[in-house]
């Protein structure tokens, strides 16, 4: 039976009672608002949710929501689609209002949002209702690669050249004593400065004109680089001073 789209979650108990046992896959974020189509990752999620009761909801998040940019109606269509999905629909409200009023025995969400706070559980819990986890299922998005780029720098990925000291001349111990003497300097960095801009986007698809990916941006985030760089560092061992740079019209 192909599952039809409400809005209402009582209408939708009414019109399926032969469930017994209901699952409702999303929550306060609900990552499918974006999707057109869905990876394994997804139908793993969505199995996993129907492994644990009879009826499958897949709720996403409305057309006005910061961040969406794919309609609503593809959105369902695609969701439709998946056989073990029995109804999709689009969230109105708060996703715990939405669940005090389903009542769904069990909410799923994906592994990543475990230790995160779940408003959800707060909810279930008024009814007996469980939160759960998909197993081993952790989302991936090029966003959230970037952002570990810029805030959670790995510093076991970088490997330092052993034999660097002893080919230039220097030990470690010089290094430091070196660095030492920099605190109290005034530096004047003369050079230009460089406005690095950072466009992160989603891929839509292929241009129909040429062989070119189109997307879609979702975030922008500027840097400064150039002899900003020198002045940092300058600033980081204990120095001080000034930056000269020539600006243009």
């Amino acid at each position: 039976m192909a599952p039809a789209r409400s809005r209402n979650s009582r209408v939708l108990r009414t019109q399926w009672p032969f469930a017994k046992s209901w699952a409702l896959v999303g929550g306060s974020h609900l990552f499918l608002a974006n999707s057109t189509s869905y990876t394994r990752g997804h139908l793993r999620l969505f199995r996993f949710a129907a492994e644990n009761a009879d009826f499958l909801v897949v709720a996403a998040l409305p057309d006005a929501d910061d961040g969406v940019t794919v309609p609503a109606e593809l959105r369902l269509d695609n969701l439709r689609a998946i056989n073990i999905v029995n109804h999709a629909c689009i969230l109105e409200g708060a996703a715990e209002d939405f669940i005090a009023e389903l009542r769904p025995d069990v909410v799923v969400k994906g592994k990543e949002y475990e230790d995160r706070g779940n408003p959800e559980a707060d909810a279930v819990e008024t009814y007996g209702g469980r939160l759960l986890f998909s197993s081993g299922e952790v989302r991936f998005s090029s966003l959230q690669l970037i952002q570990r780029e810029y805030y959670e720098t790995d510093f076991s990925n970088i490997h330092k050249p052993r034999d660097y000291p002893s080919r230039h001349g220097f030990n470690f111990k010089d290094l430091r004593n070196t660095i030492a003497k920099f605190a109290g300097l005034k530096v004047l960095v003369v050079g230009d400065l460089i406005v690095d801009t950072y466009v992160t986007c989603d891929p839509i698809g292929m241009s129909q004109e040429d062989p070119t990916i189109v997307v879609t941006p979702i975030e922008q985030k500027t840097f400064l680089g150039g002899r900003r760089d020198c002045s940092g560092a300058r600033a980081r061992t204990g120095g001080s001073g000034s930056l000269l740079d020539r600006c243009g019209q």
